[in-house]
């Protein structure tokens, strides 16, 4: 039996993430209209991002290109911005992506509370300080960024 490596499995894994995101967004969002689907649709679209990271940082630590990095997002992230993003040449649109879905989830699981308002979903702190709206134009951006960062995590990997 031939083992796979890990780095294809997460390749495989935010390729799936990025189906279900997209069936999200252009399926079940406009047949139900309710904007509590829109934070399930960034945590899918942030898991894909987070997988395909992931996927290029095996690879290139595989390939002995990077050192050893953390298991946190702030290790990996790191490493993917001074390393990986710069010699690829990738856009930092799309490293900007990964780090705002990854605040907007976090604001999400600390959040006390969280509306619809019209098409949007509005994701508060404590004190109504900082509102975080999550919009369907957002997140095919998002979208749009992690379809991108797969096609660059195939080409790298395939190459």
């Amino acid at each position: 039996m031939v083992e796979v490596p890990f780095y294809l499995l997460l390749k495989q894994k935010a390729v799936q993430q990025y189906d279900v995101a997209f069936h999200l967004l252009t399926v079940t969002f406009p047949l139900a209209k309710d904007p509590k689907i829109l934070i399930g649709l960034a945590q899918n679209i942030a898991t894909a991002q987070e997988s395909a990271m992931e996927a290029l940082l095996g690879y290139e630590r595989t390939l002995k290109l990077i050192p050893a990095y953390g298991s946190s997002f702030a290790s990996k992230l790191s490493i993917f911005q001074q390393r990986t993003a710069k010699r690829h040449n990738f856009s930092p649109e799309l490293t900007n992506s990964l780090v705002k879905l990854r605040e907007v989830i976090e604001m999400h699981l600390r959040s006390p509370q969280e509306f619809p308002r019209g098409s949007r979903f509005i994701i508060t702190d404590r004190n109504f300080r900082h509102l975080e709206p999550l919009s369907v134009a957002d997140l095919k951006q998002h979208l749009q960024q992690t379809k991108t960062l797969l096609e660059h995590a195939e080409r790298i990997i395939r190459s």
